[in-house]
C-alpha cells in the first residue's frame, strides 16, 4: 500500500473512529462495532486495511472463558493533540508511514 492509498483510507469516518479509540487504549472489534455503530464485517475488512497500511497492530490476544480468541488492536500513531475551541473539538495526528511523518488534521469527532 503507497502513501496514497494509505492517506486515501484515512478519509473514512469509520477508519478515523478506529485509530482514535485505540490510540487512546487497545480494543477489540466488538467494542469498536457497539461504540460506533460499524457493521461487524466492516469493522473487520477495515481492521485488516489498517493493518497491511502499517496503522494498526494486534497489542493482545485474549481466550475467552469459551475458548474464542479476541484480538485488542492498537493504533500505531506518534503523536496526537487535542484542540477544543467553542464546543468543537479538533485532532492532529502524526503518523508514521514507511518511514515518513505524515500529519493528518480531523475535524470535529467523537472521542471514547
Amino acid at each position: 500500500m503507497n502513501i496514497h492509498q494509505k492517506l486515501k483510507l484515512l478519509r473514512d469516518d469509520d477508519v478515523k473512529h478506529i485509530l482514535v479509540a485505540t490510540f487512546l487504549s487497545p480494543k477489540s472489534a466488538y467494542e469498536l462495532c457497539g461504540k460506533y455503530s460499524i457493521p461487524i464485517a466492516s469493522c473487520y475488512r477495515k481492521l485488516n486495511l489498517l493493518m497491511r497500511a502499517g496503522l494498526l497492530s494486534v497489542r493482545k490476544r485474549i481466550v475467552t472463558r469459551r475458548g474464542r480468541v479476541v484480538r485488542l488492536f492498537e493504533a500505531n500513531l506518534n503523536k496526537g493533540h487535542i484542540h477544543i475551541e467553542d464546543n468543537d473539538i479538533r485532532l492532529r495526528f502524526v503518523l508514521t508511514l514507511d518511514e515518513q511523518a505524515v500529519t493528518q488534521d480531523w475535524e470535529t469527532i467523537e472521542i471514547l
